[in-house]
């Protein structure tokens, strides 16, 4: 038996034809209903796949540029963090400087405040115990002794007014009238004395003496020196009577000196007690409270 050997080549060639020739001829009857379904699934495919991409290119996007936002919100909010806490701590420091300025100013202050209060009590202490104090009693003094004086003048009055009036007998012996002067005229003298004393003390301790006393105590002064060189003793003068009679001299004519002035007694001895009560803390002074000084008293008054 011979077999017939055929090329490769030749026979792909011929086959191929003939299949070709097989295919056409099976689906030319059918080509419409085969192809339609074919290009939709091919031309799914590729749409699928085209969108598929186009999805996935544009989720890679979105998530990169997600990333890329988050990184630049992490960047800003470390960034605004940091700036929001360098600025609380700007302004932590900032009041604790204030807050350590307004201690060191609040301890100068009340350290001042002792200090003034301190100074404010050594002065008035000061001004007690070398002016008011004193000055106070030497004034006082004069007023009694002066007083008592006068006390034996108006015995002397009284006896006359009570004879006049029938109250007493007419044939009672007076008063010893040389006796009561004499007594009358050692208060005078022991009054003369205080009244010395105290031109020695405002002459050494003027300096103590309140502004708003200065001229009251001139004035106080001037009746001393005035009593002292216009009266040799009591009821003995060197000048005329009719120096101190405003009648004759309305205009020139002098006040009776006398070493008594209820007015200037009364205001030393207050302003005393006022800086007593300011130095033991106990009250304020009027001028603390009110910012005013006390009036001047310029009333004089004549001997009792």
């Amino acid at each position: 038996m011979t077999i017939l050997m055929i090329p490769s080549p030749i026979l792909a060639a011929t086959l191929s034809t003939f299949m070709e020739q097989i295919w056409v001829e099976w689906v030319k009857p059918g080509a419409p209903i085969i192809l339609a379904p074919v290009t939709a699934a091919v031309l799914g495919y590729f749409f699928n796949k085209s969108l598929q991409e186009k999805l996935d290119t544009d989720r890679a996007q979105r998530t990169e540029a997600l990333e890329l936002q988050k990184k630049n919100y992490s960047a800003e909010l470390l960034t605004l963090g940091a700036e929001l806490n360098r600025s609380l701590q700007e302004k932590l420091d900032d009041y604790r400087s204030q807050r350590a300025e307004a201690l060191e100013h609040l301890k100068r202050d009340l350290q001042d405040t002792l200090a003034s209060r301190t100074r404010r009590a050594e002065y008035l202490k000061s001004q007690i115990e070398k002016l008011y104090g004193p000055l106070t009693f030497l004034i006082e003094s004069i007023n009694s002794r002066i007083e008592c004086a006068g006390h034996l003048e108006a015995t002397k009055v009284e006896f006359r007014r009570r004879v006049n009036e029938g109250l007493i007998p007419k044939d009672t012996e007076p008063p010893d009238k040389n006796a009561i002067y004499e007594v009358q005229k050692k208060y005078f003298q022991l009054a003369a004395v205080a009244s010395n004393e105290a031109t020695k003390l405002l002459n050494s301790a003027w300096g103590w003496l309140d502004e708003d006393d200065q001229q009251d105590t001139i004035d106080y002064i001037e009746r001393i020196d005035r009593n002292n060189v216009e009266y040799v003793e009591l009821g003995i003068g060197l000048l005329p009577k009719q120096v101190y009679d405003k009648k004759v001299f309305p205009i020139t004519g002098l006040e009776l000196p006398t070493l008594r002035d209820d007015e200037f007694a009364k205001r030393i001895r207050l302003k005393l007690a006022q800086k007593q009560r300011e130095l033991s803390g106990l009250t304020l002074t009027s001028e603390t409270l009110t910012g005013t000084k006390q009036p001047s008293t310029a009333t004089k008054t004549g001997a009792t």
